[in-house]
């Protein structure tokens, strides 16, 4: 998290977040791992091509009963925006969909991408979890929980017995 914050305001995003884990989770720490990198990365790109001022990340993390529940949300510009926010006219002109100039080179964040959504979606679905995502209104939100594998602590009755 404390690289993530760093490349966050290396990159002039706001970033906070509000983490309440217990050190005894029974989730492997390289899972959380995993999704928090990912989701985090796929957060700051987003931000990148906002315009300074309203770049922003946000991620939480508590737990809910059995489940941890990871909430990331972050500015997320369209992209059919980018080029009016960098100057550029919305069509007819450098920067378009698949022309290869400066606005038309950034991925399109509303359609599946990269490893990253793939790697959160499956350890979402080894957990017994679900993994969500959507943007409105230029906010990107990423949802995942992830039940804990309290058999591993427990003797397999998931605390009910105590």
């Amino acid at each position: 998290m404390e690289q993530k914050a760093r490349a966050a305001s290396d990159s002039g995003v706001r970033f906070r977040a509000e983490l309440d884990i217990p050190a005894d989770i029974q989730l492997p720490g390289v899972e959380l791992c995993a999704v928090f990198s990912n989701l985090l990365d796929n957060a700051l790109n987003a931000c990148a091509q906002s315009p300074d001022g309203q770049r922003r990340v946000e991620a939480t993390a508590r737990l809910w009963g059995m489940y941890l529940v990871i909430d990331v949300e972050n500015s997320y510009l369209p992209p059919q925006e980018r080029g009016r926010a960098a100057g550029v006219p919305a069509s007819g002109g450098v920067g378009g969909p698949g022309d290869g100039g400066a606005a038309g080179s950034f991925p399109d964040l509303s359609v599946p991408h990269g490893w990253g959504q793939g790697i959160v979606r499956e350890v979402a679905r080894r957990h017994d979890g679900t993994f969500e995502a959507d943007q409105v209104d230029g906010v990107y939100r990423a949802r995942v929980i992830l039940k804990q594998d309290l058999a591993a602590q427990d003797g397999g009755d998931g605390g009910w017995s105590r």
